[in-house]
């Protein structure tokens, strides 16, 4: 969650169609997103023996995408705290929930 939120901040500063990447973990999956005026452009691929293959493309407006993110980290908190895993990373996600 802190590498999304890290690249959130960066994507809705830009809008001049540079592609960031977000990873799903150390998996082979990973979203290609582009920032175009404040709509989001996903492309979801897959690495597979050195081939990339793109699984499905959607588009989420910025907004909502950071609702989704903010809650998501929230959700997250919430079950760490639970746990009593608290770690400068929990630390570091509270910061991207506060505005």
């Amino acid at each position: 969650m802190i590498d999304w939120n890290q690249a959130f901040e960066k994507i809705k500063n830009n809008s001049d169609e540079t592609t960031f990447q977000l990873s799903f973990f150390d998996g082979p999956f990973k979203a290609d997103v582009v920032n175009k005026n404040g709509l989001l452009k996903f492309q979801f691929v897959q690495t597979k023996q050195g081939t990339i293959i793109s699984m499905t493309e959607c588009e989420c407006d910025l907004i909502e995408f950071k609702k989704s993110l903010k809650d998501a980290t929230k959700e997250l908190l919430i079950e760490l705290k639970k746990r009593n895993w608290i770690s400068k990373h929990t630390e570091e996600l509270s910061h991207y929930i506060t505005d």
